[in-house]
């Protein structure tokens, strides 16, 4: 059993804009009218340029530099990417129904697809991390992703525009998962996981997430000196058991 230490920021989904989108004013046709009316859109209607700094397409951890791209290619198409599976896939399909936007894609097994009331617009779907990195890269325009995606993904770049930061669908929270056994038997509180005394340079917290960057950030403004951030595909909750880490920082969404 692991008892979950709430209270991280809430995520949700958002709208993001890429800094190269020179046509971002109609985004406004995709959102309901109090999102269109938001001073930000208009802002982003006077945006110019390309961001020509990505980073990489692979793992984080294997590289950790910046390669300098050139510039996207000119077209005279809007590009707005979504995910292109689980729940915020169906979520943000609702989005556009209720928005009276359908997405035309004459076969299921194709990434792209069409909106037939917006003419010019693109539909692209992807991974919702890498939504994330084509639009740094300006590969596309618009994109609706997760809070998560932007904080991971990011990278905290000023380039990249939230048009509308509360689509209100996707709601879920990261979560610290602690063992009930062993030296954590009495650990109800952040402040005693702190406080334990055996995390040092050669033995630190070892912490299983799939969020590194917002780990990072995280653990160092609540003030831990000594966490090794691991990374692991599939169910978190087998590591702690294993032995091959103390706790879990995850995505939850069910409120356990």
């Amino acid at each position: 059993m692991l008892q979950p230490y709430t209270g991280l920021r809430n995520q949700q989904s958002l709208l993001l804009c890429s800094p190269g989108a020179q046509r971002c004013a109609a985004v406004a046709q995709l959102l309901p009218a109090r999102a269109a009316a938001s001073p930000i859109v208009q802002q982003c209607s006077r945006r110019r340029g390309c961001l020509q700094l990505a980073c990489s397409l692979i793992r984080r951890d294997d590289v950790s530099t910046v390669t300098k791209l050139p510039k996207p290619m000119p077209r005279d198409s809007i590009r707005l990417g979504l995910p292109s599976k689980g729940r915020m896939a169906e979520d943000t399909m609702q989005l556009l129904k209720d928005c009276a936007l359908s997405v035309y894609k004459p076969n299921p097994r194709q990434y792209v697809a069409s909106i037939p009331q917006i003419p010019g617009v693109e539909v692209w779907f992807q991974r919702a991390s890498d939504v994330v990195r084509k639009l740094r890269l300006g590969d596309i325009d618009l994109g609706i992703v997760g809070y998560d995606m932007f904080s991971e993904i990011g990278d905290e770049d000023d380039d990249l525009v939230v048009v509308h930061e509360d689509l209100d669908f996707g709601h879920c929270h990261l979560a610290l998962g602690v063992p009930t056994t062993g030296k954590f038997a009495y650990v109800t509180t952040l402040e005693q996981l702190r406080a334990m005394d055996c995390w040092t340079a050669e033995m630190p917290l070892r912490v299983v997430t799939g969020y590194h960057a917002i780990a990072k950030r995280w653990f160092k403004q609540q003030g831990f000196e000594h966490v090794a951030l691991l990374t692991a595909d599939g169910a978190l909750e087998a590591a702690p058991a294993m032995g091959c880490a103390d706790i879990i920082l995850d995505l939850v969404s069910t409120g356990t």
